[in-house]
């Protein structure tokens, strides 16, 4: 599978499910069948891109982890109005923003930019949180903060990871892994924002093709030891 092919059939599979989420009645398992060729997609995807040097690097199995779970979450969330099925969701995609996050930092980074990114991250987090927490019952209230931790840790790792590299995080593929992590970040305010705050079409437009785009750019700005 090129990437040419991919994203195409990325692009497709996005539009499918765009449109089924704006039918007013879908049967969930033709929907989950279609959600989970667009998963099948970057996670083949990802095979050609950990095996394309016919060697696998040590920060290739994590990041390969990475695209397991969120294929995994992507199962799980499948069904509605399940919260053991969202909980499980949920968890494996910490778990796989933990596997990013491994896999940045088995790539190299540098201390000095992942800090620097970290501020940033850090204030946006606060912001984040002020606004999802009046919003929050439950093990929701443990469970969204430690979230949000992570998926910023792992926009800090991508960034400290392009800088140890030596790219100039506007030049691909530092440009690439980076624009992957901060789209997945919106993607799941996107998820937080239908979950807790205002459930709407809006939501979806915004969160399914970031997300999907993410993992594909992750991937393409992937160059582990090169």
């Amino acid at each position: 599978m090129t990437a040419p092919i991919a994203f195409g059939l990325t692009a497709v599979f996005v539009a499918v499910l765009l449109l089924l989420e704006r039918l007013p009645s879908v049967h969930r398992a033709a929907y989950g069948v279609v959600k989970l060729s667009a998963s099948a997609t970057f996670v083949l995807y990802g095979v050609v891109v950990v095996l394309r040097d016919d060697v696998i690097k040590l920060p290739d199995v994590p990041l390969f982890g990475a695209l397991l779970l969120s294929f995994l979450g992507d199962a799980l969330l499948v069904p509605r109005g399940n919260k053991a099925a969202f909980l499980g969701g949920l968890l494996a995609f910490l778990l796989g923003h933990c596997a990013y996050v491994g896999a940045f930092v088995l790539h190299g980074v540098d201390p000095l930019a992942f800090a620097a990114a970290g501020v940033v991250a850090v204030f946006a987090a606060i912001r984040v949180m002020r606004w999802l927490r009046p919003h929050l019952r439950g093990v929701m209230r443990v469970a969204v903060p430690a979230y949000v931790a992570v998926i910023g840790a792992m926009v800090c790792a991508s960034v400290a990871a392009v800088v140890a590299a030596g790219h100039g995080p506007r030049a691909a593929p530092g440009a690439l892994l980076i624009a992957g992590t901060c789209c997945f970040w919106v993607s799941d305010l996107a998820v937080a924002r239908e979950r807790f705050v205002a459930d709407g079409y809006v939501n979806r437009v915004v969160g399914i093709p970031l997300y999907f785009f993410a993992q594909l750019l992750i991937l393409e700005g992937w160059q582990p030891g090169r």
